[in-house]
Protein backbone atom coordinates (compact mmCIF):
# COMPACT_ATOMS: atom_id res chain seq x y z
CA UNK A 1 0.00 0.00 0.00
CA UNK A 2 1.32 3.03 -1.08
CA UNK A 3 0.20 6.92 -0.60
CA UNK A 4 2.56 8.62 -3.45
CA UNK A 5 0.74 10.63 -6.28
CA UNK A 6 -1.96 11.36 -3.87
CA UNK A 7 -3.80 14.39 -1.82
CA UNK A 8 -4.61 13.20 1.60
CA UNK A 9 -5.68 10.18 0.11
CA UNK A 10 -4.59 6.15 1.44
CA UNK A 11 -4.58 3.27 -1.39
CA UNK A 12 -2.06 1.62 -3.40
CA UNK A 13 -2.32 4.57 -5.39
CA UNK A 14 -0.99 6.49 -8.45
CA UNK A 15 -1.71 9.47 -9.63
CA UNK A 16 -5.12 10.09 -8.17
CA UNK A 17 -6.59 12.89 -5.96
CA UNK A 18 -8.98 13.55 -3.19
CA UNK A 19 -10.84 16.07 -1.45
CA UNK A 20 -11.53 14.37 2.20
CA UNK A 21 -8.81 13.03 4.78
CA UNK A 22 -8.70 9.47 2.98
CA UNK A 23 -6.91 6.69 1.35
CA UNK A 24 -7.24 7.72 -2.89
CA UNK A 25 -5.93 6.99 -6.20
CA UNK A 26 -6.67 6.93 -9.51
CA UNK A 27 -9.23 8.81 -11.01
CA UNK A 28 -11.28 9.23 -7.72
CA UNK A 29 -11.27 13.10 -7.65
CA UNK A 30 -13.92 14.66 -5.60
CA UNK A 31 -14.29 16.87 -9.39
CA UNK A 32 -15.70 13.97 -10.87
CA UNK A 33 -18.42 13.33 -8.21
CA UNK A 34 -20.86 14.92 -10.58
CA UNK A 35 -20.10 13.04 -13.20
CA UNK A 36 -20.20 9.57 -11.86
CA UNK A 37 -23.11 7.22 -12.44
CA UNK A 38 -23.53 4.97 -10.13
CA UNK A 39 -25.51 2.89 -7.94
CA UNK A 40 -25.76 3.67 -4.01
CA UNK A 41 -26.81 0.15 -2.11
CA UNK A 42 -26.03 0.34 2.48
CA UNK A 43 -25.19 -0.26 5.51
CA UNK A 44 -27.82 1.94 4.47
CA UNK A 45 -28.59 1.53 0.92
CA UNK A 46 -29.80 3.55 -1.75
CA UNK A 47 -29.43 3.24 -5.58
CA UNK A 48 -29.52 5.73 -8.74
CA UNK A 49 -31.45 5.28 -12.09
CA UNK A 50 -28.54 4.85 -14.43
CA UNK A 51 -25.44 3.61 -13.42
CA UNK A 52 -21.79 2.39 -14.03
CA UNK A 53 -21.29 -0.09 -10.98
CA UNK A 54 -22.27 -0.41 -7.42
CA UNK A 55 -22.04 0.77 -4.09
CA UNK A 56 -23.04 -0.16 -0.43
CA UNK A 57 -23.42 1.74 2.87
CA UNK A 58 -23.25 1.97 6.32
CA UNK A 59 -26.75 3.25 7.41
CA UNK A 60 -29.62 2.12 9.95
CA UNK A 61 -33.01 3.38 7.97
CA UNK A 62 -32.40 4.02 3.99
CA UNK A 63 -34.10 1.28 1.85
CA UNK A 64 -32.37 -0.46 -0.23
CA UNK A 65 -32.60 -1.39 -3.99
CA UNK A 66 -32.72 -5.11 -5.78
CA UNK A 67 -30.18 -5.23 -8.18
CA UNK A 68 -30.06 -7.56 -11.23
CA UNK A 69 -26.60 -8.25 -12.92
CA UNK A 70 -26.13 -10.23 -16.15
CA UNK A 71 -22.73 -11.47 -16.57
CA UNK A 72 -20.34 -13.15 -18.28
CA UNK A 73 -16.89 -12.21 -16.78
CA UNK A 74 -14.84 -14.64 -15.22
CA UNK A 75 -14.83 -14.71 -11.52
CA UNK A 76 -11.67 -14.51 -9.86
CA UNK A 77 -11.11 -17.01 -6.95
CA UNK A 78 -9.14 -15.12 -4.03
CA UNK A 79 -6.87 -17.61 -2.55
CA UNK A 80 -4.30 -16.49 -0.01
CA UNK A 81 -0.81 -16.30 -1.24
CA UNK A 82 2.54 -16.09 0.44
CA UNK A 83 2.60 -12.18 2.53
CA UNK A 84 5.68 -11.98 -0.01
CA UNK A 85 3.74 -11.17 -2.93
CA UNK A 86 1.36 -8.71 -0.45
CA UNK A 87 1.14 -5.28 -2.71
CA UNK A 88 0.42 -6.80 -6.57
CA UNK A 89 -3.00 -6.56 -6.31
CA UNK A 90 -5.53 -8.10 -7.13
CA UNK A 91 -6.47 -8.80 -11.47
CA UNK A 92 -10.43 -9.19 -12.15
CA UNK A 93 -11.28 -9.03 -15.18
CA UNK A 94 -14.65 -7.84 -15.65
CA UNK A 95 -17.80 -7.98 -18.10
CA UNK A 96 -20.83 -7.27 -15.67
CA UNK A 97 -23.99 -5.02 -16.84
CA UNK A 98 -26.08 -4.09 -13.82
CA UNK A 99 -29.85 -3.21 -14.22
CA UNK A 100 -32.03 -1.56 -11.36
CA UNK A 101 -34.92 -2.73 -10.69
CA UNK A 102 -37.05 -0.24 -7.58
CA UNK A 103 -37.42 -2.50 -4.74
CA UNK A 104 -36.46 -0.50 -1.32
CA UNK A 105 -35.64 -2.63 1.70
CA UNK A 106 -35.20 -1.60 5.21
CA UNK A 107 -31.44 -1.60 6.16
CA UNK A 108 -29.98 -1.67 9.84
CA UNK A 109 -26.81 -2.66 10.61
CA UNK A 110 -24.43 -1.61 13.07
CA UNK A 111 -20.75 -2.00 13.47
CA UNK A 112 -20.98 -2.00 17.64
CA UNK A 113 -22.37 -5.52 17.04
CA UNK A 114 -18.97 -6.72 15.92
CA UNK A 115 -17.74 -5.19 19.46
CA UNK A 116 -18.22 -6.03 23.25
CA UNK A 117 -20.20 -3.76 24.58
CA UNK A 118 -18.15 -3.00 27.97
CA UNK A 119 -15.09 -2.87 25.73
CA UNK A 120 -11.51 -0.21 26.47
CA UNK A 121 -12.20 3.46 25.37
CA UNK A 122 -10.82 3.63 21.98
CA UNK A 123 -8.67 6.45 20.19
CA UNK A 124 -10.84 8.77 18.06
CA UNK A 125 -10.03 8.89 14.50
CA UNK A 126 -10.39 12.17 11.95
CA UNK A 127 -8.00 11.18 9.44
CA UNK A 128 -6.99 7.69 7.28
CA UNK A 129 -3.15 8.67 8.06
CA UNK A 130 -3.61 7.57 11.76
CA UNK A 131 -4.83 4.11 10.74
CA UNK A 132 -3.38 3.15 7.36
CA UNK A 133 -0.89 0.71 8.85
CA UNK A 134 -4.10 -1.05 10.62
CA UNK A 135 -5.74 -1.34 7.77
CA UNK A 136 -2.64 -2.64 5.80
CA UNK A 137 -1.87 -4.94 8.76
CA UNK A 138 -5.45 -6.62 8.96
CA UNK A 139 -5.86 -6.97 4.87
CA UNK A 140 -2.79 -8.40 4.65
CA UNK A 141 -3.33 -11.02 7.94
CA UNK A 142 -7.05 -11.32 6.41
CA UNK A 143 -5.90 -12.28 2.34
CA UNK A 144 -2.21 -12.64 2.36
CA UNK A 145 -2.00 -10.05 -0.12
CA UNK A 146 -2.01 -5.92 -0.06
CA UNK A 147 -4.75 -3.66 -0.88
CA UNK A 148 -5.92 -3.12 -4.21
CA UNK A 149 -5.02 -0.02 -6.12
CA UNK A 150 -7.88 0.43 -7.20
CA UNK A 151 -9.86 0.89 -3.83
CA UNK A 152 -9.65 4.15 -2.16
CA UNK A 153 -10.67 4.73 1.67
CA UNK A 154 -11.74 8.42 2.89
CA UNK A 155 -12.00 9.13 6.61
CA UNK A 156 -14.40 12.25 7.00
CA UNK A 157 -16.29 14.08 8.84
CA UNK A 158 -20.47 13.22 8.95
CA UNK A 159 -21.08 16.66 7.02
CA UNK A 160 -18.63 15.85 4.10
CA UNK A 161 -20.13 11.88 4.44
CA UNK A 162 -23.54 13.76 4.02
CA UNK A 163 -22.11 15.71 0.70
CA UNK A 164 -21.05 12.98 -0.53
CA UNK A 165 -23.61 10.55 -0.24
CA UNK A 166 -25.95 12.92 -1.47
CA UNK A 167 -23.73 13.59 -4.68
CA UNK A 168 -23.69 10.22 -5.63
CA UNK A 169 -27.84 9.99 -5.23
CA UNK A 170 -28.00 13.46 -7.77
CA UNK A 171 -28.96 11.67 -10.06
CA UNK A 172 -31.69 10.46 -8.91
CA UNK A 173 -33.05 13.73 -7.94
CA UNK A 174 -33.33 12.66 -4.25
CA UNK A 175 -31.44 12.26 -1.33
CA UNK A 176 -31.62 9.28 1.14
CA UNK A 177 -29.22 10.33 3.16
CA UNK A 178 -29.98 9.19 7.01
CA UNK A 179 -27.88 10.29 10.13
CA UNK A 180 -27.26 6.30 11.14
CA UNK A 181 -25.09 6.39 7.91
CA UNK A 182 -21.60 5.57 9.26
CA UNK A 183 -19.73 4.53 5.73
CA UNK A 184 -20.83 4.15 2.22
CA UNK A 185 -18.98 2.00 -0.61
CA UNK A 186 -18.82 2.57 -4.39
CA UNK A 187 -18.20 -0.78 -6.41
CA UNK A 188 -16.29 0.26 -9.46
CA UNK A 189 -14.36 -2.76 -9.98
CA UNK A 190 -13.12 -3.63 -14.03
CA UNK A 191 -14.40 0.25 -14.39
CA UNK A 192 -11.97 2.37 -11.82
CA UNK A 193 -11.61 3.46 -8.79
CA UNK A 194 -13.55 1.91 -6.08
CA UNK A 195 -14.35 4.01 -3.27
CA UNK A 196 -15.01 4.17 0.54
CA UNK A 197 -16.30 6.89 2.42
CA UNK A 198 -16.44 6.45 6.66
CA UNK A 199 -17.59 8.58 9.03
CA UNK A 200 -15.01 9.74 11.41
CA UNK A 201 -15.41 7.70 14.91
CA UNK A 202 -13.35 5.90 17.50
CA UNK A 203 -11.18 3.48 16.14
CA UNK A 204 -12.70 0.20 16.84
CA UNK A 205 -15.90 1.21 15.54
CA UNK A 206 -13.91 2.86 12.15
CA UNK A 207 -12.06 -0.43 11.52
CA UNK A 208 -15.51 -2.75 11.66
CA UNK A 209 -17.06 -0.20 9.36
CA UNK A 210 -14.15 -0.35 7.31
CA UNK A 211 -13.90 -4.03 6.97
CA UNK A 212 -17.44 -4.19 5.90
CA UNK A 213 -17.02 -1.90 3.01
CA UNK A 214 -13.74 -3.88 2.00
CA UNK A 215 -15.89 -6.59 1.69
CA UNK A 216 -18.38 -5.28 -0.78
CA UNK A 217 -15.55 -3.77 -2.79
CA UNK A 218 -12.91 -6.20 -3.21
CA UNK A 219 -14.65 -7.77 -5.93
CA UNK A 220 -17.88 -7.79 -8.20
CA UNK A 221 -20.99 -6.76 -6.95
CA UNK A 222 -23.06 -9.98 -6.35
CA UNK A 223 -26.78 -9.82 -8.47
CA UNK A 224 -28.88 -11.05 -5.26
CA UNK A 225 -28.58 -8.39 -2.01
CA UNK A 226 -28.47 -11.34 0.17
CA UNK A 227 -25.86 -12.93 -1.14
CA UNK A 228 -23.99 -9.61 -1.73
CA UNK A 229 -24.31 -9.18 2.11
CA UNK A 230 -23.11 -12.34 3.05
CA UNK A 231 -20.13 -11.67 0.68
CA UNK A 232 -19.21 -8.82 2.87
CA UNK A 233 -20.21 -10.37 6.16
CA UNK A 234 -17.81 -13.47 5.16
CA UNK A 235 -15.43 -11.21 4.54
CA UNK A 236 -15.92 -8.99 7.77
CA UNK A 237 -15.92 -11.75 9.66
CA UNK A 238 -12.26 -13.29 8.46
CA UNK A 239 -11.18 -9.32 8.91
CA UNK A 240 -12.35 -9.80 12.52
CA UNK A 241 -11.02 -12.72 12.74
CA UNK A 242 -7.79 -11.52 12.07
CA UNK A 243 -7.28 -8.22 13.55
CA UNK A 244 -7.86 -10.62 16.88
CA UNK A 245 -5.90 -13.06 16.42
CA UNK A 246 -3.36 -10.80 15.53
CA UNK A 247 -4.36 -7.90 17.93
CA UNK A 248 -4.01 -5.61 15.25
CA UNK A 249 -4.10 -1.91 16.68
CA UNK A 250 -4.75 -3.53 20.26
CA UNK A 251 -8.40 -4.83 19.25
CA UNK A 252 -8.06 -7.97 20.36
CA UNK A 253 -9.92 -7.29 24.37
CA UNK A 254 -12.65 -5.46 22.11
CA UNK A 255 -14.34 -7.61 19.72
CA UNK A 256 -17.39 -9.56 20.64
CA UNK A 257 -16.25 -13.39 19.89
CA UNK A 258 -20.40 -14.04 18.95
CA UNK A 259 -21.53 -11.19 16.97
CA UNK A 260 -25.25 -10.09 16.93
CA UNK A 261 -26.49 -8.13 14.10
CA UNK A 262 -30.14 -6.40 14.26
CA UNK A 263 -33.12 -8.58 13.27
CA UNK A 264 -34.10 -6.25 10.27
CA UNK A 265 -34.56 -9.07 7.54
CA UNK A 266 -31.24 -8.31 5.95
CA UNK A 267 -28.31 -8.46 7.61
CA UNK A 268 -29.07 -11.16 10.40
CA UNK A 269 -30.41 -13.24 7.40
CA UNK A 270 -26.94 -12.77 5.40
CA UNK A 271 -24.73 -12.58 8.31
CA UNK A 272 -26.48 -15.65 10.08
CA UNK A 273 -25.57 -17.99 6.57
CA UNK A 274 -22.36 -17.27 7.02
CA UNK A 275 -22.56 -17.60 10.79
CA UNK A 276 -24.09 -21.22 10.40
CA UNK A 277 -21.14 -21.88 7.73
CA UNK A 278 -18.72 -21.25 10.02
CA UNK A 279 -20.22 -23.32 12.90
CA UNK A 280 -20.06 -26.08 10.26
CA UNK A 281 -16.65 -25.82 10.23
CA UNK A 282 -16.35 -23.22 7.29
CA UNK A 283 -13.73 -20.97 7.17
CA UNK A 284 -15.02 -17.35 6.46
CA UNK A 285 -12.83 -16.40 3.47
CA UNK A 286 -13.88 -19.68 2.24
CA UNK A 287 -17.44 -19.02 2.37
CA UNK A 288 -16.56 -15.45 0.47
CA UNK A 289 -14.89 -17.36 -1.95
CA UNK A 290 -17.39 -19.80 -2.58
CA UNK A 291 -20.21 -16.96 -2.41
CA UNK A 292 -18.36 -14.94 -5.55
CA UNK A 293 -17.92 -18.26 -7.67
CA UNK A 294 -21.91 -18.41 -6.84
CA UNK A 295 -21.67 -22.01 -5.54
CA UNK A 296 -23.83 -21.38 -2.38
CA UNK A 297 -26.22 -18.43 -1.71
CA UNK A 298 -28.50 -17.35 1.06
CA UNK A 299 -30.96 -19.54 2.22
CA UNK A 300 -34.00 -17.57 3.41
CA UNK A 301 -35.81 -19.17 5.94
CA UNK A 302 -39.07 -20.03 5.02
CA UNK A 303 -41.41 -17.45 7.07
CA UNK A 304 -39.58 -14.81 4.79
CA UNK A 305 -37.44 -11.97 6.12
CA UNK A 306 -39.63 -10.06 8.30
Amino acid sequence: MSNSGCNGGYSGCGSGCSSGSGYSSGSACSSNYNTIDSIVSSYSSSSMNTMETGTSSYTRDAPMPVIDMSSNAEILNYRKEEVSSAGKGYNMPYNNIYKISKGPMQDDFSASSFLKTERPKAQFIGSVEQIKDYIHQAFVATTGKGLPEDISIEVVSQDELKQRHDIFNASRGESRWSPGIQGFSINRRGFGQSLIFVNENDLDILMMVIGHEIGHVVNFQLSNRLDEEAKAFAFEMAWVKAIYEKDIAGLKNSIDPDPKPAKNGLHDVAFGFVKKLMLLGRDAFDVFNDLMKRKISVEVPQYGMY
